[in-house]
Order: C-alpha cells, then structure tokens, then sequence
C-alpha cells in the first residue's frame, strides 16, 4: 500500500513523538534508580578526598559501629569562644567543629541505623542544651556526648583536635592554627565505653619493682595506661598477696617489667588466675629471671632466652644502639597481628629478649608468633648478674638467627601474651615517633584478645595533620589581584579579540 505524503509526516511525527517519550521514561527511569541507590545505605559509595584521608573509617572503627550491641545517641555541642582581641581562634574552632560533625556523619552512615546523630547550637537549641548540662554535669561547650542505655561519655574537642590557640594580647597578636586532627580514635574508644555491657576490668601488678603505670617520664607506662582506659578498660593496680586472693571481678592482670622476684606463692596465685580463664599480659626483660616464674611460662608453652636481640651490623657501633631495630614480621594469620601485617605496619623494640615455643607443649595448646625479628639478628648473652653483653656478635656461644619477640598462648582456660622485652611500651615508644605504628596497636589488640573483646581488636586510625600555606600580607594581596582581577580581565580581553575577529 502506498503512503501519502500526508501518512508520511504524520507517522514521522509520530515516531518522534514515541522517541521523545521513551527519552523521557528513561531519564525519569535513571533519576529514579539514582533516589533508590541514594536511599539504601547497602547501595552507597563515598568517597574520601581529603589531605590525608581524614575522613576515612580506620578497620576497628568500622568493625565496632558493625556490631553495635545497642542504639548510641551522639550530640555535638559546639560554639566558638568569643574574644577581646580575634586572633582567628573563632574560626579555628567552627573549623574543627565542622571536621568532628564531618567524622561523625562518617560514623553513623557506617552504624547501619544504630547510631543517631544530633547537632545541637547552645542558642538555636538552648532548651535542648539546658537538659543535657543538667543531666550530664556539663561545665562548658565543644564537645561530644554519646550516650546508651543509661550510660554516658564525654569528648572534649581538645581531645579530637590539636589547637595551637596563639596570643590574643592587644600588644602582640599571634594567629591561631588547628594543627592535627585524632578525632575517630577518641571517638572510637568512647564508643567502646559506652557499649559494653561491663568494662573489662585490669590489673597492673606492683610490689617487685614492676613500672609505674602512673608515670610518664620516658621509661614509664603512663601512656599505655591512658590508652588502655581509652579503650574502655578499668585499669588499676595491685599488689599481689596470695594469702588474699584475687579479686573476683579481675579479668586481665599487666606484669610489666618486675625487677625482684615474685616467690613461688604468688607465681602460683598467677597460675590459678590463668586456670579460672584470667587474661595475663607479661612483659620481661631479658636480665630478670625466677625459676618458679619461668618453670610457669615454660608450662604455657614458652620458652625465655636470657639474651639481648641485636643487629649484627658492622656499621653500627658495638653499644645498646645495636639492641634498637624495626620488627616488621607480625604474624598475618593471627587476629591480633593481623591488622597490622595487613597495614605494613612494623613496631620498634629494644632491649628485648628471644622467645621460643616449648617443644613438648600439649597439642591442645596454641602457641602462635605474634611478631618476629628480620634474620640479621643474633643473642647478645646476658651477664650472670644481670648485665648486657657487650653487644658483639660471639661465634662461639651466641647464635645468628631471627628471634619471635610476641607468643600468644590459646587453647587454656585462659589467654596469654609473653613479651620478651618492655621498652616497647614505655611512653618513649609509644608517646614520640620512636615507636613504630605497631607498638600501641599490637598492645592494645593482646589486651583485647586476653579478654575476649575481638570486635575492639583492628587496626586503629593514625592522626592526620593539615597542611596550610601561609602568606604574608603582600603574598595575598598579590594573588588577589592575580586571580580576582587580572585572570578575568584577561578572559574578558580574550573574549572580545575573539569576538572583533569573528566580525571581520
């Protein structure tokens, strides 16, 4: 049949009427799955493209807001501090409380529902605020409260955030700068405090000339016990008098670095704790020995080498330089140790004695390496009397080899971590850059594991700095007129050479 030629536009039309209106499904088909994919939480990406990955959730974040036993209530309350004399700190401030709402808007995509977050402004909100200064006890603002069930924490924003506050003196005015931000880990443990139904409760033993966990000079533990509570640990400490017992809500005891020994009736209230599933955490240095303490170890399935691990490295000096090295073999198959190989992390020891696993352990019992030392290593004998060696390597009695520095011990009634050294976790490893990314993190997650707490046990977030250009007042001024004046004169300049060529 023939089509005329009226047919034939009509049906032209028509075709592009249907195309028209297939477009228009398809749009509205694409704008509809992109509100769908928006709206489910399983469906959504983000993307962190700050300096330094701030935003970021570390794996133990991720890990504990997975498994958020009950619902967390968090509030922000943030307000800048007014000033006499503005030296920027206002500014510094609403910049660090964006960051901390930024960070936490992280956390509750993350939380699956079980996290609810509210910003509260004290003036917008005073009603709101009011309540939770009364309820709370709060003395001032900038802040975090999290709170679940009838438990509830605070986090300053000093503790998220390293602000240098300058001078605000009408002699001298020196800028306010915001320095760092170490908000997820703060935020992390307080989450952790918040949610436990029963905080594990530790002891750190004292009484043989253990470290002091209160001190944080170089060689004390005060940093590690800070972190430790941060956690969510209740940590405390005790003097061990067998005739008195244990106390019964004990679940983690901290052995750190005795210097007289123990006596057999205390080694024995230790092995008893261990028998009823306590968690023990023992780190020794090399030069302190005690038969019944070691006879003890030995039954765990580990063996101590009363030597000094030390580099075997002719161009360094023969001193106790030689006993410092970076250990990078943590154990990748282990739920402790496995973060870290996963992250390339490595830890640094010094000082440190060998471990070995007990031949004859019975083959209930665990005994998996934790972190190991490179191969260029050997045992620097230690003095009958306690003394170091004299950090050379001798042939004839000291041997060349890699040396397991971490021994977990599972498969007992309780779990246990050995050490062969401590000044891996005094404050001068783990409060400056002398301590590797693993010290804090391999302590924390042995103390986890020892009390059963896997979901606290991950790789934990490291701080992130941020970088500002500073120009003089001339600086600026130039770049001003460089960028706001002279580029889009130019653009325009450009625009209209164009345009008059165009007319010819």
């Amino acid at each position: 049949m023939a089509l005329t030629g009226g047919g034939f536009g009509r049906g032209r039309r028509l075709l592009g009427a249907g195309e028209g209106l297939a477009t228009t499904l398809v749009v509205l088909a694409l704008v509809a799955a992109i509100i769908y994919a928006s709206s489910r939480s399983a469906l959504r990406q983000r993307f962190d493209l700050t300096a330094g990955a701030r935003y970021s959730l570390s794996e133990q974040s991720l890990k504990v807001l997975s498994d958020l036993p009950a619902p967390v209530r968090v509030v922000t309350i943030f307000r800048p501090e007014p000033q006499p004399f503005p030296n920027g700190l206002a500014s510094v401030q609403s910049r660090a409380g964006e960051y901390v709402r930024n960070l936490l808007a992280e956390y509750e995509v993350a939380a699956g529902g079980q996290l609810e977050l509210v910003s509260y402004d004290p003036h917008a909100n005073q009603n709101e605020v009011e309540e939770l200064v009364r309820k709370h006890h709060i003395t001032r603002y900038n802040l975090v409260v999290l709170e679940c069930r009838d438990r509830v924490r605070l986090v300053y924003l000093e503790d998220l955030v390293t602000i240098d506050r300058g001078l605000a003196d009408p002699d001298r005015i020196q800028p306010a700068e915001l320095r760092a931000y170490h908000g997820e880990s703060p935020l992390t443990s307080a989450l952790l405090s918040v949610t436990d139904e029963q905080p594990p409760r530790a002891y750190a033993l004292v009484g043989h000339g253990e470290g002091d966990i209160s001190d944080f000079d170089s060689f004390g533990f005060g940093v590690l016990a800070e972190a430790l509570r941060g956690q969510g640990f209740e940590l405390d400490t005790l003097e061990l008098k067998p005739e008195l017992g244990l106390p019964e809500d004990a679940e983690l005891l901290l052995l750190l670095s005795p210097r007289r020994p123990l006596g057999q009736a205390s080694v024995e209230a230790l092995r008893d704790f261990h028998l009823r599933g306590g968690g023990l955490f023992l780190a020794l240095d090399a030069w302190w020995a005690e038969a019944a303490f070691d006879h003890f170890v030995a039954d765990l399935g580990v063996l101590r080498e009363r030597a000094l691990v030390t580099r075997d490295d002719p161009m360094l000096e023969a001193t106790s330089r030689r006993t410092l090295l970076p250990a990078r073999r943590f154990n990748a198959d282990h739920v402790i140790s496995a973060p870290m190989a996963r992250q390339g992390f490595f830890a640094n020891v010094s000082t440190h004695g060998g471990l070995r696993r007990a031949p004859d352990t019975p083959a209930h019992i665990g005994t998996p390496v934790l972190l190991r030392s490179d191969d260029d290593v050997f045992g620097d004998l230690v003095g009958a009397d306690g003394s170091p060696g004299n950090y050379m390597l001798d042939e004839g009695s000291e041997v060349r080899a890699a040396r397991d520095l971490v021994i977990a011990v599972e498969g007992a009634p309780g779990r246990v971590t050995v050490s062969g050294g401590t000044a891996w976790l005094t404050n001068s490893f783990l409060g400056v850059a002398q301590g590797g990314p693993g010290n804090m993190d391999l302590a924390l997650n042995c103390m986890n594991w020892l009390v059963q707490r896997e979901r606290a046990v991950e790789a934990r977030s490291q701080d992130a700095y941020e970088s500002i250009v500073k120009m003089y007042e001339d600086e600026t001024s130039s770049v001003r007129l460089y960028i706001v004046i002279l580029m889009p004169l130019g653009g325009a300049l450009l625009g209209l050479l164009v345009w008059l060529a165009r007319r010819r």
